[in-house]
């Protein structure tokens, strides 16, 4: 996929435990970087999750890519990886273009 500066870009996925259990859902932005540089990683918080056995919860974020005093954002390839106590799990990419 591909997301202007400026735009939001979203992702859902489905969460199924098989015990009820206490679930802190992160996700780790890797940013692009320049030529010269690597780009940044930043932890952002979804939510605490009490889950129950064999329930499947529905996710849906969104994060804006819009430029900030505190980051600088780069064109290129951004990576995105889910994380769930600390353990990550799926990632998918996503190319920012001015």
């Amino acid at each position: 996929p591909t997301v202007k500066i400026g735009e939001a870009f979203e992702f859902t996925f489905d969460l199924t435990t098989h015990s009820a259990q206490s679930l802190m859902i992160d996700y780790v932005m890797d940013f692009a970087g320049t030529g010269s540089k690597p780009g940044g990683r930043k932890v952002f918080k979804i939510k605490l999750l009490e889950s129950k056995a064999d329930k499947t919860q529905k996710m849906k974020k969104r994060h804006p890519m819009r430029l900030m005093t505190t980051r600088t954002l780069y064109e290129g390839k951004h990576t995105i990886t889910l994380q769930i106590n600390g353990q990550p799990f799926d990632s998918l990419s996503f190319d920012l273009v001015a």
